[in-house]
């Protein structure tokens, strides 16, 4: 008895009709199903066809291979019978997910029909391969929705493919993240540093990529030269240099524009470059994403079915998006359902204009994990003398204690080193306290 959740089967499987033309396919190496009356697959005899397990056929390419004369016109109703049950084949495996092809193996001679045995007899499996094939599609007045559901048992006994590690802690395959912050701050920063560390199976700002992943980084507003200088001194810069794939796609490249990611037919565009593609990272929404209006719901549907369209396939997914004028992601706060994590960069309240980048990381969403991975720090960049940029990374405590001991040293009073940090004046004498403690104070 054939077990299809072998995972032998985890590919094409081929259907063919009784016991000697399924033995010859086995023995020339195919991945073959028999059945004992391929004729018997007809409308009238569903009592006939077994009940497939859905899982095992979904996302499978399936081939029905019957004898050569199951289309020649023939006075003998099991022909008939024939046509009916190879499309009532196809039609149950096409309600299970699988995509039916037919292969039609040449006439014999004369009368003679030719199966599977027979070509096999006569010819090479790289021949067989080569046949000519037609995709039975199933037609319906409206498309049909099939929804997949199990048993509990089957829920808890089925084997899931285990969630890969793109960046540790915070980022694994089938992930969709949102980073957000104010104009300037950063985050395109942040989103090239990501791409190049994991791209590289490196290290950005706290998070390691213990394994690199293909990347593609959709650019919405950059101009082509500024986007490759920071690309470069970003991998010049890195722990390791890309080897997988990272493919950029940026205005000043494209003829057409760039896509509307709640476009269906730009959403379909983007399939073309996903191949060997793990993360996808989008900077940024309000330039990628131009259909309907940013503050209603409605217009973030469609660009949430497509993330998860893409995370069902296993893709992770980072969007990069600004802050509105209250410091929160702007547009509907229906974007935060489907997340699974949110990274908010804020600038600090004593930034000066001379600094590079500085900028505050916190953690306002994220699934599964807790304590000092989602702890708040401080990240500034700088460049050393070789031209090579470099993040120095404090714990956003560390940070404001040595902050608040900088003002008082200078002299500024306590609510105004409130008001300058943003933060409460209780908060301010607390650090004072540690600034004595720690001997910061002069």
């Amino acid at each position: 008895m054939v077990n299809l959740k072998d995972p032998a089967f985890d590919g094409y499987l081929i259907f063919t009709e009784g016991e000697k033309k399924t033995l010859a396919g086995v023995q020339a190496g195919l991945v073959v199903i028999g059945l004992s009356g391929l004729w018997n697959w007809s409308n009238g005899k569903k009592e006939l066809i077994p009940d497939f397990d859905q899982v095992v056929f979904r996302g499978r390419q399936v081939f029905i291979v019957p004898d050569s004369d199951w289309l020649k016109p023939n006075r003998l109703s099991y022909k008939k019978n024939l046509r009916q049950g190879v499309y009532g084949l196809a039609y149950r495996l096409i309600d299970r997910g699988a995509r039916v092809f037919i292969i039609e193996l040449p006439q014999g001679e004369g009368e003679g029909k030719v199966g599977l045995d027979d070509y096999l007899l006569n010819h090479t499996v790289e021949e067989f391969y080569a046949l000519p094939s037609k995709e039975i599609q199933k037609k319906t007045s409206e498309p049909k929705k099939v929804l997949w559901a199990v048993t509990i048992t089957e829920m808890l006994s089925h084997e899931f493919k285990l969630r890969d590690c793109v960046l540790y802690p915070w980022l694994f395959s089938q992930g969709i993240c949102l980073i957000h912050s104010p104009r300037g701050v950063g985050k395109t920063l942040v989103g090239v540093g990501l791409a190049v560390a994991v791209a590289g199976g490196g290290k950005f700002l706290k998070w390691n990529a213990p394994t690199p992943f293909g990347v593609l980084y959709l650019d919405g507003e950059m101009p082509g030269v500024v986007l490759q200088e920071r690309f470069a001194l970003a991998i010049k810069s890195a722990d390791k240099e890309p080897v997988k794939p990272l493919k950029i796609i940026t205005p000043d490249l494209q003829e057409a524009g760039m896509p509307d990611l709640s476009n269906n037919e730009w959403q379909d565009a983007l399939e073309s470059h996903l191949e060997g593609i793990s993360l996808i990272i989008v900077d940024n929404l309000s330039t990628l994403v131009r259909s309907g209006r940013e503050n209603e719901g409605e217009s973030w549907l469609l660009v949430q079915e497509w993330a998860l369209r893409l995370r069902s396939r296993g893709y992770s997914i980072i969007f990069i998006h600004h802050d509105n004028k209250g410091g929160q992601q702007r547009g509907t706060g229906r974007k935060e359902d489907v997340l699974d994590t949110i990274i908010h960069l804020k600038r600090p309240g004593d930034y000066q204009p001379e600094e590079r980048a500085r900028f505050e990381i916190h953690f306002e969403k994220s699934r599964m994990l807790y304590g000092d991975d989602v702890k708040a720090f401080e990240a500034m960049l700088s460049t050393k003398a070789d031209g090579i940029e470099e993040w120095a990374l404090k714990d956003l405590e560390q940070s404001l204690t040595e902050r608040v001991a900088n003002l008082i040293n200078d002299g500024v009073p306590q609510n105004e080193i409130a008001e300058l940090l943003q933060v409460a004046k209780g908060t301010v004498i607390i650090h004072k306290n540690k600034t004595q403690l720690l001997g910061l104070l002069r």
